[in-house]
């Protein structure tokens, strides 16, 4: 009995460990380009989309393995707490899918004047509640069907502000 409670306690453990924000450092050694990216494992979703990403570099968010995304018309809610849903959808803005449809992104939109990246609006005011809230709940919609998830926002302040800007 002793034996069965000890390997339960450590298996929630490590479900909790596992369902917060890591930051990654990377360079691309070509290019001299910082990946870095912070991210987090969601949980609640539909087979075999049950623990999709959800993740912040630079440069993109994105959302991986969270259903089979088309090009034009996925379309993205995120709402963090009880609050405003963002939303985005596949082909319009910044928003695409990758040519597999495993990952669907919102780029940062260039601004020629000073030749930088920045967050559109929205998406500026998701990140920033990202930092502040306590769980996002991310729906995704396409022609194949649909997926929710959550994604726990514990440590993703400390893991967004240690990008690079």
């Amino acid at each position: 009995m002793k034996n069965i409670l000890l390997t339960l306690i450590c298996l929630l453990i490590g479900l909790q460990l596992d369902a917060q924000w890591k930051f990654v450092k990377s360079v691309d050694e070509l290019t001299d380009q910082d990946n870095s990216h912070a991210y987090c494992r969601g949980y609640g979703g539909e087979f075999p989309y049950e623990n999709p990403v959800f993740g912040v570099n630079n440069y993109r968010i994105y959302i991986l393995d969270a259903l089979h995304c088309v090009e034009d018309g996925t379309r993205v809610q995120i709402r963090i707490d009880k609050g405003q849903i963002f939303e985005y959808t596949s082909g319009k803005v910044n928003a695409w899918v990758s040519k597999d449809g495993k990952s669907f992104m919102v780029d940062k939109e260039p601004n020629l004047s000073d030749r930088t990246l920045n967050w559109d609006e929205q998406t500026q005011k998701l990140i920033d509640e990202i930092k502040e809230g306590s769980y996002m709940t991310i729906r995704i919609e396409t022609d194949y069907g649909i997926n929710q998830f959550k994604v726990p926002l514990k440590g993703s302040t400390k893991a967004i502000n240690s990008l690079s800007r």
